[in-house]
């Protein structure tokens, strides 16, 4: 376990979920997209190198997987870890599911990676549950992600998230199956 100063920098708040307990998201633009300009996130992580920051978290609302803008939007993410390392920072990257070759590149330009497991409890998708509108949030799609980034053999960060409706049984379990993708690769 290490510490060091973080910055954060959201390329976007955008999110095509829906989920009853977020207060970062954005609605998606109907006319263009509400991205920061690279040459602004740039001139963000020149600004903090001299403050210590060694480490960079690259966070964003979630992209849909077949959005027009998806290609666009991934390459942002990859430009703003480019850029990081550049700047002799470290990127940590979380923005939500990925495809194999969208998390392969990004793990060209990661010191590591992440998403949230948040919760395996398939109630919380149920009409009227937290992540109801929220298809990211399908816990298969969320613990194919911590596999395939073992697969890949990045280094990894997940977690839950408590007071969403589950249980205690919901926490364990959820906590369970991070540990046996753990098991699996090594990469948690």
């Amino acid at each position: 376990v290490t510490y060091s100063e973080c910055y954060t920098v959201v390329p976007t708040y955008e999110c095509f979920n829906n989920c009853t307990y977020c207060s970062f998201k954005e609605p998606i633009s109907t006319k263009r997209p509400r991205w920061k300009d690279l040459e602004a996130m740039r001139d963000d992580l020149a600004a903090v190198v001299d403050d210590g920051v060694c480490e960079v978290l690259v966070l964003g609302g979630e992209v849909r997987p077949d959005a027009p803008n998806r290609k666009a939007w991934h390459a942002l993410a990859v430009a703003v870890c480019e850029a990081a390392l550049d700047l002799g920072l470290l990127p940590h990257t979380n923005v939500g599911p990925l495809s194999f070759q969208e998390m392969d590149a990004l793990a060209e330009v990661n010191a590591s990676m992440g998403l949230m497991l948040e919760q395996v409890a398939p109630a919380l998708r149920a009409p009227g549950a937290v992540h109801h509108r929220a298809p990211s949030k399908d816990p298969a799609l969320r613990l194919e992600q911590l596999d395939m980034a073992g697969r890949l053999q990045i280094p990894f960060t997940t977690g839950i998230l408590c007071g969403i409706g589950e249980t205690a049984d919901d926490r364990l379990d959820s906590l369970d199956a991070i540990a046996e993708s753990h098991g699996r690769y090594n990469h948690i």
